[in-house]
């Protein structure tokens, strides 16, 4: 499948500088069709010159053969409907996509990698998500990708069949949330359980504005897994920006090396790689010391 025939959905706000650098890797892989969806400005002078300028760039940047479309809101959304509106936009008018932010600085390969996946996946419902991000520098792949049951939406892929029925506003939450659903699909995983229902509480109260959240609830309702593949295809430029909203603390993996994607074998089986999902809620998402203890104490420490 030409990778260029895939559509993108890019994302963008008020950051003209990471902007650019996504959009120099977009016109390496010239898509024939992009989306390009921009949140409003906030009330201020300052925020509103500086959407205007994300806004004039895009739209006079274009300088490859390519179907544009444009959505710009006229008022600031937020993370949580600014994004998850921009793609209801996009999957309402294509039935696959690849999502890239205004920070998620994509290898070259990337596009041919996701291109391939979402060709091999298309008509499995076992499989919802793509991902470019690979955080484990040094993991010891046996194929050339890794089934896990959270997407990391650092560069992704998806398809219209696996965002319907998204809901950024977590209606289902409360009875799942007394039924079991999180223990039951994330059978394996305590801490994860115990992140994702933090974060769910949280979006649930109005204390967290995100719409990533929501994605990894909806996939887990539907036991949906994301593809992970064996390098890594992508690097946020915004941790430790100072205009990013949930990105402004430096973090461990901010400089991860990118690589070329090399292809490989598929995984024996569409099933989750535990080990690997392990590794990477310990790494990345063990924030409190009672969760590296849980695996210190015989909790499947990777």
């Amino acid at each position: 499948m030409d990778s260029r025939r895939v559509p993108v959905l890019l994302l963008a706000y008020n950051r003209l500088d990471t902007l650019q650098q996504v959009w120099q890797a977009l016109r390496q892989a010239q898509p024939a069709t992009l989306f390009v969806s921009v949140d409003g400005p906030k009330p201020t002078p300052e925020d509103r010159a500086r959407v205007e300028a994300v806004r004039s760039f895009v739209q006079s940047h274009i300088d490859w053969p390519c179907d544009a479309y444009f959505n710009f809101y006229p008022e600031n959304q937020g993370c949580k409907l600014g994004v998850a509106g921009g793609l209801n936009w996009f999957f309402s008018q294509v039935e696959e996509g690849i999502i890239l932010e205004d920070d998620t600085l994509p290898h070259p390969s990337f596009f041919t990698y996701a291109a391939e996946m979402l060709e091999r996946y298309r008509e499995d419902p076992r499989v919802g998500c793509i991902s470019g991000l690979q955080p484990l520098t040094g993991w010891r792949f046996t194929a050339g990708w890794v089934f896990i049951r959270v997407p990391l939406i650092w560069g992704w892929a998806s398809w219209r069949r696996a965002w319907e029925g998204y809901d950024p506003f977590l209606r289902a939450w409360p009875t799942l949330r007394e039924g079991g659903l999180l223990p039951k699909a994330l059978a394996g995983n305590l801490p994860l359980v115990q992140i994702f229902t933090q974060q769910l509480n949280l979006v649930e109260a109005g204390q967290l504005d995100t719409w990533d959240v929501q994605w990894s609830f909806w996939l887990l309702q539907k036991n949906r897994l994301t593809v992970v593949p064996a390098q890594n295809l992508i690097r946020n430029l915004g941790i430790g920006h100072a205009l990013g909203l949930h990105t402004k603390k430096r973090r461990p993996w901010q400089n991860l090396p990118l690589e070329p994607w090399r292809g490989g074998a598929p995984p024996p089986a569409i099933l989750p790689d535990l080990p690997y999902e392990r590794a990477w809620a310990y790494y990345f998402g063990a924030h409190a010391l009672w969760l590296k203890a849980w695996y210190r104490l015989g909790g499947d420490y990777p």
